[in-house]
């Protein structure tokens, strides 16, 4: 599912049209939970759409991402940790260095910059 490049407003239609059609569609979910979460808009509502993405792809890094950058977002540092952690446990061994520095860095204290991180890589 891709959306109109540059156009959120258009693409937070597209995805709520898919959901509309299926309401499991995780691509669709997880989107729209990121646009969400990005713009700092109704973020209890982007949580819930990026949850029940996950209900249905409960092993995709992209969802756990989008979660960890909600609850980034809403400050609940602890619950981001959580959702990294839980990532951990499924992830092969070569892809966990990444999110084992992001962990590390909540950890820290040094949350901000992990958003900022993740805002910046969901750019490029």
């Amino acid at each position: 599912l891709m959306a109109p490049a540059g156009d959120s407003a258009q693409a937070k239609i597209a995805y709520l049209e898919a959901i509309k059609r299926d309401k499991f569609n995780a691509y669709a979910l997880n989107n729209l939970a990121y646009l969400m979460a990005r713009a700092g808009e109704d973020l209890q509502t982007a949580l819930h759409y990026a949850e029940d993405a996950k209900r249905s792809m409960p092993k995709s890094v992209e969802i756990h991402d989008t979660l960890t950058y909600i609850y980034l977002r809403m400050g609940m540092n602890r619950n981001a940790s959580a959702v990294l952690e839980e990532m951990m446990q499924w992830l092969p061994d070569r892809d966990k260095s990444n999110t084992e520095r992001m962990l590390a860095m909540i950890r820290r204290g040094e949350s901000t910059k992990v958003r900022s991180e993740m805002e910046r890589s969901a750019v490029n």
